[in-house]
């Protein structure tokens, strides 16, 4: 390609010109493009310049003339590159684009329009909508016109026998094909830059959908996160028996106290880390953190039957990991917990952050439970307690006051 042909070598620098990594991918694009085209006219300006050198070598005195303007006209183009350097974007813009124009009009003026150097206005037209990206439409469309109304008043007012100096049939072939030939390689390589410039833009669009999608399954369930995706904005369903576990660490926020911020991350992301992974393994839900407090749902959004179990064997697992945890940091930490089975109702709440969240008496019961727990246990209702003991092991607590609730019969999981 074009581009890759110019980028392999010095070029590439001249290129790049002006091309920040804080900028867009559209601003971009216009920069390197502006800077392509005006490569590209400088290297056409530079070889026809060399053609005439040989032309005025051969005793064609005419041809100074058109070699100072080719000298002059790749000049010329050297400085949009350097516009675009010192992040003058308009002003390169606008500059090749009447550097663009004065050329078409001299050299037809000189040689004729047979040359066909007017044809470099497609590229005026193709390249004011990629290259002029903080126009209007209209502005365009009048660049556009204009450069369509050049095509034609070149075409028909600066003909072989109104040229300025007449040149040599062979000599004549030699330039309408050299234009002709840079035009095109010009177009494929405004295409090139657009096509790598768009497959860029788009696999980094697909990686951050993709990192977007797995952000929101972090936030949210599967399925919650499903039917946001699908448009609904307003999510909220009623379940008749779920499952609610509260665990929270007991000892941390006295050990948070005697140690620096990022080892208190540190511990608490290593802890909660290897209880998402215990979530996960029992097709559970995690709801939220609050603090060094963990909150658990089963039954929820997919419905199941055996999710008291789930969350019951979650809970000794929980245990058992912190233990192994306390073995490898020297921490005493300990888990309370708290469990309970009911109605809840559930939904998304919030528009710039999204919270999936339950509420109801069972959460309320289940946080109860939790905070006159007892630190290394698992403190159950007597509504967990019927549903699972002749699965596992409880220890009867006897009848104790519940802030809110009143005595309740509570129950230990586990021995």
């Amino acid at each position: 390609m074009p581009y890759r042909i110019l980028e392999s070598f010095f070029f590439s620098r001249l290129l790049e010109s002006g091309v920040q990594d804080e900028m867009d991918f559209t601003t971009r694009r216009s920069v390197r493009i502006t800077n392509f085209i005006a490569m590209v006219g400088a290297v056409v300006s530079i070889v026809f310049a060399i053609v005439e050198v040989f032309l005025y070598t051969s005793g064609k005195n005419s041809a100074v003339v058109s070699l100072l303007a080719n000298l002059a006209l790749s000049l010329l183009l050297a400085f949009v590159p350097f516009f675009n350097a010192r992040n003058h974007r308009n002003i390169a813009n606008v500059y090749l684009l009447v550097i663009a124009y004065l050329q078409i009009i001299v050299f037809s003026w000189i040689a004729g329009a047979k040359i066909a150097v007017h044809f470099w206005l497609f590229i005026a037209c193709a390249g004011t909508y990629l290259v002029f990206d903080t126009i209007s439409s209209r502005q365009r469309l009048v660049i556009v016109l204009f450069s369509v109304a050049v095509f034609f008043f070149v075409d028909i007012f600066f003909t072989d026998d109104k040229a300025l100096y007449p040149i040599a049939p062979d000599v004549l072939v030699f330039s309408r094909s050299l234009n002709l030939l840079m035009l095109f390689v010009t177009l494929v390589g405004v295409n090139s830059i657009f096509y790598r410039q768009t497959a860029s833009a788009e696999k980094l669009l697909a990686r951050e959908l993709k990192r977007s999608e797995e952000l929101l399954l972090n936030i949210l369930p599967v399925p919650i996160a499903k039917r946001l995706k699908s448009g609904e904005r307003s999510i909220a369903e009623h379940y008749d028996d779920v499952t609610v576990m509260f665990a929270d660490l007991v000892g941390f926020t006295p050990l948070a106290a005697t140690l620096p911020p990022d080892r208190v991350i540190k511990i608490l992301d290593s802890v909660f880390s290897t209880f998402d992974e215990i979530v996960h393994i029992h097709s559970l839900e995690k709801i939220k953190t609050i603090g060094d407090c963990y909150m658990v749902v089963g039954g929820m959004p997919e419905r199941v039957s055996e999710h008291t179990e789930a969350v019951a064997q979650a809970a000794l697992d929980m245990q058992y990991e912190l233990m192994r945890l306390n073995k490898i940091t020297g921490f005493p930490l300990e888990l309370r917990i708290g469990l309970h089975i009911g109605p809840v109702v559930a939904g998304v709440i919030g528009s710039k952050k999204f919270t999936y969240d339950l509420w109801g008496d069972t959460v309320n019961t289940a946080s109860r439970m939790e905070s006159h727990g007892e630190a290394g246990r698992i403190h159950c209702t007597e509504e967990v307690f019927q549903r699972l003991n002749h699965l596992f092991p409880f220890q009867e607590r006897g009848e104790i006051d519940i802030k809110g609730k009143g005595m309740m019969k509570t129950y230990f999981l586990g021995a």
